[in-house]
């Protein structure tokens, strides 16, 4: 990533691991075990931060980040650990854990001082532009989320929130008055839906979207009222590639398409990775609105112009040792003013 000529660099969460273990491609964690505290998040940044290519890459190109759920614990939700044996099931426990692990954030990673941590708040969503070319819009799907459910049959319910009332009104405001060429989220998690099961049956992710459907429901449905042309989102999380047609009804062939999405895998954690597996061929099979996978370590590349973007995912095909080489896997073109994907070059 160095090496490209990018004017910035997106990093959409998970920058660190909170666990222990020695990870996918055998590094030993600093501290050996899970942290808590602030000193061993310190600790932990500061080993990522050791590596040289990593160092590289913040040099070569501004960087606009946002964390996901490792820069605190797995799979949090607004004031909520994640329910299993650890002692900070209690709220006001986790508060204090997210406050530490919010300050070390901050202290590792360039953001501005409306930025900065108050204890265990932090301001996270915020919008930056580019001139007339580019409104990008950071967001927040940790801190105003509720729990996941445990019974996918609420993915519906109309109460539910991921990106919190506040965020939500803010969001969609801004995009109906924007005036820029292309209008792009920056979200953590995957907005499209995914259906994780072969056949008749359907499951569902519910750490995602997905878990969230009256929520993007409406999101969706106020991009596609207020006429947001060339809507697009970029996303980290799921350690694989992807590129999405965003539609209103995901169910129904016909229904409108209101933008598009770039799901982007991770540049290590994983191993090796490989071009497909299991999960990747039912999502295509299940899922007629993606229309790309890959499940290989490396980054995307994101081209815009006045009249076509294309998004390019560089793949490598090893990260446990020095060397490998990179290629695009795939291109991926959207043409301004016409919503979704236009041509896949795989």
């Amino acid at each position: 990533m160095a090496r490209e000529d990018l004017d910035v660099v997106v990093h959409l969460g998970d920058y660190i691991y909170e666990s222990g273990g020695a990870g996918s491609i055998g590094r030993a964690h600093l501290p050996a075990a899970e942290v808590f505290s602030l000193a061993d998040y310190r600790v932990r940044y500061g080993q990522y931060k050791a590596d040289p290519a990593l160092q590289a890459a913040h040099a070569a190109a501004p960087w606009i980040v946002a964390p996901d759920d490792h820069e605190v614990e797995n799979n949090w939700a607004g004031d909520h650990s994640q329910p299993d044996d650890e002692p900070d099931q209690d709220p006001e426990v986790f508060r204090r854990r997210r406050a530490a692990a919010y300050q070390a954030y901050w202290e590792n990673m360039p953001l501005r001082r409306s930025s900065m941590p108050d204890g265990p708040e932090m301001q996270v969503f915020r919008r930056l532009a580019f001139g007339d070319m580019l409104q990008l819009n950071v967001l927040d799907t940790r801190r105003y989320r509720d729990r996941q459910l445990q019974d996918p049959a609420g993915r519906w319910d109309a109460q539910r929130q991921m990106l919190g009332a506040e965020q939500e009104a803010w969001l969609l405001e801004g995009l109906g008055a924007s005036a820029a060429r292309w209008n792009v989220l920056a979200n953590q998690v995957f907005s499209f839906e995914a259906d994780h099961e072969a056949g008749e049956a359907v499951r569902y992710g519910m750490d995602t979207w997905d878990g969230y459907a009256a929520a993007r429901q409406r999101l969706f449905d106020g991009v596609h009222r207020r006429g947001v042309e060339n809507f697009l989102v970029v996303t980290g999380d799921a350690h694989r590639s992807v590129a999405a047609d965003l539609k209103l009804d995901f169910s129904d062939d016909t229904s409108p398409v209101v933008g598009a999405e770039f799901l982007g895998t991770s540049i290590s954690s994983g191993g090796n990775g490989s071009d497909s597996d299991a999960l990747g061929k039912v999502w295509l099979e299940e899922n007629p609105h993606m229309r790309f996978h890959n499940k290989q370590r490396g980054y995307q590349v994101c081209h815009l112009g006045r009249d076509a973007m294309r998004t390019e995912y560089k793949v490598v095909p090893y990260v446990d040792r020095p060397g490998a080489p990179i290629e695009t896997r795939a291109s991926i073109h959207v043409e301004s003013g016409r919503p979704g994907i236009a041509q896949v070059e795989d």
